[in-house]
């Protein structure tokens, strides 16, 4: 029984007071938590294949091709404000409980930094992005996550959707946009709004300074 309960995946304490119970409804109840948990824990391992497939097929598509540009319509996203490129990460306890949740949801959640549109289009080659987690907003209400001052909605928009590779020490140089910068200016669009962009891999030893980053630019046409 024991055997049993463990493996259903009843942690040993769990285990102790079933089988310790003093009636049946005692252990039963303790039988259907750990059922509620068990389903709580497959929706989120689904979630996570999912992404990561999604993850995958891209890093494989520009393996295989270098670059690619896609017109379509951004998934509406949730992102979290973490902090300023080189600013301070603030924290209170309701901060850090907030990142702590968002945190625990990998691969579901995910690395993020916005570009401001109004950086990008400034004439200085250095840019100020912001640091955020990002989720998509279905997984947002499935998995409960809240609203909060920090946290912020991108509704779905006509976008460029990219993968991002560049130096991974350098992502707050607008060399780091280049290819970006320049489809937009070959295909006569313009940029319509911040640059979003969620972590695929990074490859940081002392070979490579690597990053991959999928991309979501909202555009329109110049014309």
């Amino acid at each position: 029984m024991a055997r049993y309960l463990s493996q259903s995946g009843l942690t040993l304490n769990d285990t102790l007071d079933v089988l310790n119970a003093s009636n049946e409804q005692i252990a039963l109840k303790f039988l259907v938590k750990n059922l509620h948990d068990s389903e709580k824990e497959f929706d989120r391992i689904k979630a996570s294949i999912e992404v990561m497939t999604h993850n995958i097929k891209l890093l494989q598509k520009v393996l295989n091709y270098h670059s690619f540009f896609e017109i379509t319509k951004s998934p509406t996203l949730k992102t979290l404000f973490l902090r300023e490129m080189d600013g301070p990460h603030k924290s209170n306890q309701e901060q850090t409980d907030e990142y702590r949740t968002w945190n625990e949801l990998m691969p579901i959640t995910n690395g993020s930094i916005r570009y401001r549109k109004k950086d990008i289009l400034n004439k200085t080659s250095k840019i100020e992005p912001e640091i955020e987690m990002i989720i998509s907003e279905k997984y947002f209400k499935a998995f409960g996550l809240k609203n909060s001052n920090r946290v912020n909605t991108i509704p779905s928009k006509t976008c460029l959707h990219t993968v991002v590779v560049g130096n991974a020490q350098n992502i707050d140089n607008k060399g780091w946009l280049n290819s970006i910068r320049s489809y937009l200016k070959e295909n006569n669009y313009l940029l319509n709004g911040d640059i979003i962009t969620s972590l695929l891999l990074v490859l940081d030893n002392s070979q490579k300074h690597i990053r991959y980053d999928e991309a979501w630019i909202p555009i329109k046409s110049k014309w």
